[in-house]
This record gives C-alpha cells, structure tokens and sequence, in this order.
C-alpha cells in the first residue's frame, strides 16, 4: 500500500515564520525606541567644535576668558587693533590663514597674563607681530615685515618652529628661562635671537637655551645673550651690515653663559665676548671679517685653526680665515 506524503507549501511556512517573528516583537518591544518630539538627534555645535571662532569683523577682540580656545575662521587684514588677551591660560590657533595689519595698529596678538598660547598661521604687518607674557608658547607661527619686534616672550616661555624675518627691530626677544628652537630670523634690523636675563635683587634668574636655529642677515648681532644663556648648534651668519655696537655673529653681553657647537660664518666679528666666567667650546668659525673673536684666545680657552690636525682635542674651537691665532 503506497504512501502519501503530505507537503505544506514553503508560502505558507514563510506567513507563519514572519507572524510568530511579529508576535515577539510585540511582546518585547521595539529595541530601539523612537525619541521624543524635538530631542537632537546630533551632536551639539559646541561639543564638535568648542573652540570660539574669529572672524575679521571682531577685531580689536578682547579675550577676558580664563582657559578660553580660539581659532581664525578666515583670513584677516584689518586697519584696526589686533587681539588683546587679557586672561590666563588662553589658546589662540590661527588655522593656517593668515592675521595682516599695518604699522600704528600695535600687536596683532599680546597678553601681560601668563600661558598664552599661539600657533600655526602667519602675521603680516603690525607694529609688532606676538607680545606675550611668561610661560607662553609660540609654535609653527611666521612673523614678516612689523614695524619692530617680530616675536616677544616674558620668562618660562617656549617658541619654537617659527621664523621672524623683516623685522624693523628685534627678530625674537625672550626673557629668562625660555626656550627657542628650530627657529629662522633673518634680515632684521637689530639682533636676530636676544636673550635677556633677570636680576631680581640676590637672585639671578637663569638664561635662556637658544638652539638648533638659522640666524642670517641680521643687522647688529645674530644672537645677543645677556647671561646665563646656553647657546648649542645654532647657525649664523652675515649679521652686522650697518656697524652697530656688538657687531658679531654672537654677542656674549653678560656673564655665566655657555656657547657651544655653533657654526658662524661671514659675520663682522665671529664672536664677540664682553662678559666674563664664560665657557666657548666647540664652535666653528669661518670667514669671518674682521675677527673670528675680539678677545684674545687666552681668555675663551684654545683655539685652533681649521686643518692643523687632530690633535686640538674634541673641546677646541676652530677658526677659519681673519682673526684666527697663529
């Protein structure tokens, strides 16, 4: 006797499975229940982006906001003031673009407060480019064409990466305790890199490292450091065109400063050392003008002439051309 098997149609088993899949779903609940009418359903413009924007129309901007983030938006070239920070701990990102002004407008950015910091972008024009207070960081900024100082710093500071150029008075001036590296100044009107010091009272505050820099074309001194300085593996060359007082690749001022691994070429005088119970070693001088130093060699340890063999020793300066000990 044959048997019949009995087939139910694969349509009929797809209905059933979707309305038992319904039936749970009803008893569960949806796993992702809609949200109310009028909740976001992004992320507010503020938690993207917290930084406040700057655009050409805000200037002269006073920050009086302690801890406050900045950026330009846009390109700037104004007739007005700049910006004035007038709190701590205020950071100021240019974005790439560009903040131009004319001279008679003061600085494009300046703070007497502590912890500023600027980075990335270009200042064009001012009467100077960045006025900062102490423990302030400039970084990845270039400074061109003010009417005097490109870069300024108060103590404990930090500038690095950053190039001043046609500045109608210093390049980068800091005060003790500051770090500048991986810097250019060139063709400026008076020193291209100072370090000044700070003497308050019994206690001298410590000079500042000044490395790893292009020092060129400047007009008084390449470097000038007015004490306590260390000055390592910089390169400078052709300072002094006009003859003012220094007139030197490096211009030791002050005392206690250690001037070490610097190669300097092409200047009025190679180094020029006014200060006592400093340390010279290491240096390279060549084809320099008048003198490769303006002391005698006696007073800043031996020095050597370029080639006269291996046996000067690893500490030795070496000299070049004008000015070099016989």
């Amino acid at each position: 006797m044959s048997r019949k098997t009995s087939r139910v149609p694969l349509v009929v088993l797809s209905a059933l499975a979707i309305a038992v899949l319904a039936g749970w779903v009803a008893l569960a609940g949806e796993l992702e229940p809609p949200v109310p009418p009028g909740t976001p359903t992004m992320k507010p413009l503020n938690e993207i982006e917290p930084r406040r924007p700057i655009y050409a129309g805000m200037l002269p901007l006073t920050i009086d906001e302690e801890g406050s983030s900045w950026y330009l938006a846009e390109s700037i070239s104004v007739l007005v003031g700049g910006i004035t920070v007038a709190a701590q701990r205020v950071t100021i990102d240019l974005m790439g673009f560009t903040l131009a002004g004319f001279s008679g407008n003061g600085p494009a950015i300046s703070s007497i407060y502590s912890g500023t910091t600027v980075h990335n972008g270009t200042i064009y024009g001012w009467d100077q480019g960045v006025k900062l207070g102490s423990s302030s960081t400039v970084r990845n900024i270039r400074v061109y064409h003010p009417a005097f100082d490109c870069i300024v710093l108060g103590y404990d500071s930090r500038v690095t990466d950053s190039t001043a150029v046609n500045c109608g008075r210093h390049g980068i001036v800091v005060d003790a305790g500051t770090i500048v590296h991986g810097c250019v100044a060139s063709n400026n009107t008076e020193n291209g890199i100072w370090s000044t010091w700070i003497d308050a009272g019994w206690t001298v505050i410590q000079g500042s490292l000044i490395s790893g820099n292009i020092v060129d074309a400047n007009d008084r001194n390449g470097i000038r450091v007015d004490g306590h300085a260390t000055v390592l593996n910089n390169q400078v060359r052709a300072s002094d065109e006009t003859g003012f007082e220094g007139k030197a690749g490096i211009w030791v001022y002050g005392e206690g400063n250690r001037i070490e691994g610097n190669h300097i070429a092409a200047n009025n005088i190679g180094i020029d050392l006014d200060g006592n119970d400093n340390i010279i070693i290491k240096n390279t001088l060549v084809h320099n003008l008048t003198a490769a130093y303006d002391v005698a060699p006696s007073t800043i340890g031996n020095v050597f002439e370029i080639g006269t063999g291996p046996t000067a020793g690893p500490w030795a300066n070496f000299c070049k051309g004008t000015g070099c000990p016989p």
